[in-house]
């Protein structure tokens, strides 16, 4: 038996603890190579829940999956295989893994490959294609299993070597394999890695798997057959092409701070969009519509919320025999009818934080057909067109929400605003904290709290204070520039550009509400 059995694994990905996905260039390979340039090519990323291992391999253990899988443009499938592809291309996908702790910070900032050197941009290109065709036997990829990343490379993001998947037409051709390339669903023989052995409930497994960046590096080339292809005049040289995607799971995406009031949003939105077109018309809780029903807040949380169990464990720290597993987040611990309809924000707030709600959530299950990449401005730009069109109809048919809802709705994606706000603060300040005592272990001043009610108090850094206090100390003269550019730029290191934008957006959004709202 092997120790990442199959029901073990489909069970792990049944509701998966973190998702991502990114958009990946790429061509029809319908086509004889090189083809044309084709949008909706797309990378995934899920980490499972944690997963039992075969006792066979070792007693009462588990792990944590990552898997990558991978989709391509609807034309270019049917009936969840994909078309034949034309026998000129041959595609080398080329995994790099870090656990660096700055290359996270920087790709959950939004900075996806820029942080990468401009060198090893170059260097990278250079040995996943120079070699194309010539490196092995049996394959076209210029780079193999193993290879190590290129030293320009390592500084920002860390040594590491590589995992390498190849496809072309013959592969595509077979049912079980052609989906592991082509389909975002959890296949057979997806690309997956663990965590390797914990004991069951550790939180470290977690840990280890959404502290992980990865680079997937996909090289669009020709096969043994097409290297004599008449290459188009504006292409003299037959050169296989390559682009990069990097990512990890979003930390702007669960936000543990501001996720309540997201949910709290999508629900009063659900409850609206339903009111104005139907139930069967809705773009949002497909899962509630398929019920039949008009999902009442907790159905809805449920319904929209990423749960994973976990064993009860005893005073010794192991699990309880017989196992008895707890939901996380846990929602029959909320008092539901405090809660009501959401209108205090307050009660919601407290109650909500009983749940131990992460502000994970599912694009798939809050919006109907959900193709697009997981990123916060496709998220909250959906919903706003969903707000939007949902007002336009109940004006358009002489009526109002009911229930107070749009003014619920607003007052929910007001206080989200402010809890990223809050958020960002306590990032900035902390970051700035460790530079600060990097520095030389220089004091940090603050102003006064600004409060935004139900979400807690913050303080801003004040510069001008710092520099006052820390002046005439030893080593400060040759730091005080520094403090003068973070604070001016107040994210000068880029940990947090993904907050601000995600403010920016939430604020955008709440503007064209209350601006569609006023519209006669």
């Amino acid at each position: 038996m092997d120790a990442f059995t199959s029901p073990n694994v489909t069970a792990s990905f049944k509701t998966p603890v973190a998702t991502h996905s990114t958009v990946v260039d790429g061509f029809d390979w319908t086509q004889p190579y090189p083809g044309s340039h084709r949008d909706g090519h797309m990378a995934y990323l899920e980490i499972s829940q944690e997963m039992p291992l075969s006792s066979s391999i070792v007693e009462n253990a588990t792990t944590v999956l990552s898997s990558l899988t991978f989709g391509i443009p609807d034309s270019m499938s049917s009936g969840g295989q994909p078309l034949p592809m034309d026998p000129s291309w041959y595609i080398c996908r080329h995994v790099f893994i870090s656990t660096k702790p700055e290359a996270k910070l920087e790709v959950d900032g939004g900075n996806k490959c820029d942080f990468l050197s401009q060198t090893c941009h170059a260097d990278l290109k250079t040995s996943l294609t120079q070699d194309w065709g010539k490196a092995a036997d049996g394959t076209m990829c210029s780079a193999l299993g193993f290879d190590a990343i290129p030293p320009s490379c390592q500084d920002s993001f860390g040594f590491a070597r590589q995992d390498v998947m190849a496809f072309d037409a013959a592969f595509l051709a077979n049912t079980t394999l052609g989906p592991v390339q082509t389909n975002k669903e959890q296949q057979q023989y997806s690309w997956r890695i663990g965590t390797g052995y914990q004991d069951p409930g550790d939180a470290r497994a977690y840990a280890l798997a959404a502290n992980r960046t990865y680079l997937v590096a996909t090289v669009w080339g020709y096969s043994q057959s097409g290297k004599h292809i008449q290459v188009p005049e504006k292409s003299k040289i037959m050169l296989p092409l390559l682009f990069l995607a990097v990512f990890l799971a979003p930390g702007v995406m669960a936000n543990v701070v501001a996720g309540k009031w997201q949910a709290l949003f999508f629900y009063q939105l659900y409850r609206i969009e339903v009111e104005a077109h139907g139930l069967e018309n809705s773009r949002m809780a497909p899962g509630c519509a398929k019920a039949g029903v008009v999902c009442d807040m907790k159905a809805f949380m449920k319904e929209i919320s990423k749960i994973r169990k976990f064993p009860v464990r005893g005073a010794d720290g192991n699990p309880i025999k017989p196992v008895q597993l707890l939901d996380d987040p846990d929602f029959e611990k909320a008092n539901w009818a405090q809660i009501g309809e959401g209108a205090d924000l307050e009660a919601f707030g407290s109650e909500f934080d009983k749940i131990g709600f992460k502000g994970l959530m599912s694009n798939e299950r809050i919006f109907k057909g959900w193709k697009q990449g997981d990123n916060f401005e496709n998220v909250m730009s959906e919903a706003e067109d969903i707000a939007i069109k949902a007002l336009a109809k109940l004006k358009a048919d002489g009526r109002e929400p009911a229930d107070d809802r749009f003014n619920k709705m607003t007052a929910a994606l007001k206080t989200h605003g402010d809890a990223r706000r809050y958020d960002q603060a306590q990032k900035i300040s902390q970051d700035f904290e460790e530079e600060m005592r990097k520095w030389g272990g220089f004091s940090v001043a603050y102003t006064d709290p600004i409060e935004r009610p139900p979400v807690p108090g913050y303080r801003k850094i004040d510069g001008d204070q710092t520099i006052r206090d820390n002046t005439g100390r030893v080593g400060f003269d040759k730091v005080e520039q520094k403090v003068r550019d973070y604070v001016t730029t107040f994210n000068s290191a880029r940990l947090s550009r993904s907050h601000v934008e995600a403010i920016i957006k939430t604020q955008n959004v709440h503007d064209h509400l209350a601006e569609a709202c006023k519209k006669e």
